[in-house]
């Protein structure tokens, strides 16, 4: 436990001011995702952080960069950047 307490803090001390909050608006923007699955709990469960992600995206009015394309199109996030792929 103490070596992940450590951790987390090098982690926010190196990235903390451009770590994004899950605050009320990506609840809810989070909360239309979930929506959208239509009650696929197999999904919902898959999909979870990745609907974190989205979330937190839209409500900053950010593009979602990941390699995972296919994912957050099952969302409908269409506002996604690959940013490995060959240009």
């Amino acid at each position: 436990m103490t070596l992940q307490r450590n951790s987390l803090r090098e982690l926010l001390q190196a990235f903390g001011p451009r770590i994004l909050p899950f605050g009320l608006d990506a609840a809810f923007a989070w909360g239309r995702l979930l929506h959208g699955l239509r009650g696929n709990r197999e999904a919902e469960r898959l999909l979870a952080v990745d609907e974190q992600i989205a979330a937190i995206a839209e409500t900053a009015s950010l593009t979602v960069c990941s390699r995972n394309l296919r994912d957050f199109a099952r969302l409908g996030v269409t506002d996604v950047y690959d940013p490995f792929a060959a240009r």
